[in-house]
Parts: C-alpha cells; structure tokens; sequence
C-alpha cells in the first residue's frame, strides 16, 4: 500500500464518520434492524484475526459493542447488543447489531463496516466497525 492511497482511505474514513455522526440519536429514523446496515468497502491496513476490531458509535451516550474475534474469523451471523447507554431524558437501553456472515466475511477480509443498530428509545446509532493492525 502506498502512502497516497493510505491517506485518500483515511480521508474518506473519516468523512464517513464525520457523516454519520451528524445523523445519529435524537433522530426519529425508524430504518433499523438486522437489514439496516450498510456495508463498506473501504480497504484498511487491518489483523481482525489478532485483534478485536475498534468500534465507533455515532452519537454516543455510553453505548459500548464488542465483537469477538472468534466470531469474525469463524464468519458466522450473529446479535451482539451495545451496553446500556443514558438518553437526554436519562432512560437507560441497549441497542443490537446484527452481523451476516457476508458482514463477518468483510470484516475478516480487513474491510470496513456501517451497520445500524435496533431502534430503541425513539432513535438508532451507526456502529463503524473497523479492523486495525
């Protein structure tokens, strides 16, 4: 990979994360759901096989999600469910992803994942998986 193409990817990352986190919670969106996601197809210097992947979740307020390494290199689909988190109006909730064995497949393959979350408490996150070296 050549410096050139390392940093147009960087770019691009982070636009896609500057984007989604202007549309995150507090959005009345009801798209959500195991078919909600959007896969991306951004290549990244990445070993999901060694480490677990960073996660970034738009418009947190306390969520956390982890995907086992396990899980991604036996590439089956599966729900994983983001820890609790606190809304403005302090009601406490999870939210889950589902990951297709395609998205398991993508994220083994050192690619990058969109994926929206259930939608609870009247709004949704994007959970932008991705792996790192």
């Amino acid at each position: 990979m050549d410096r050139r193409y390392f940093l147009t990817q960087t770019a691009f990352a982070i636009m896609a994360i500057g984007a989604a986190a202007a549309v995150g919670c507090g959005s009345k969106d009801s798209n959500s759901g195991a078919n909600a996601g959007i896969s991306g197809n951004q290549p990244v210097k990445a070993a999901c096989a060694v480490n677990n992947p960073d996660i970034a979740i738009t418009s947190n307020h306390g969520h956390s999600l982890v995907i086992p390494i396990a899980d991604i290199m036996s590439e089956v689909a599966g729900t994983y469910t983001m820890t609790a988190g606190i809304d403005e109006n302090e009601v406490v909730h999870t939210h889950t992803v589902d990951l297709s064995t395609s998205e398991m497949q993508t994220l083994k393959a050192n690619l990058v994942i969109h994926i929206v979350s259930s939608y609870e408490d009247e709004h949704s996150h994007t959970a932008i998986i991705t792996c790192i070296g």
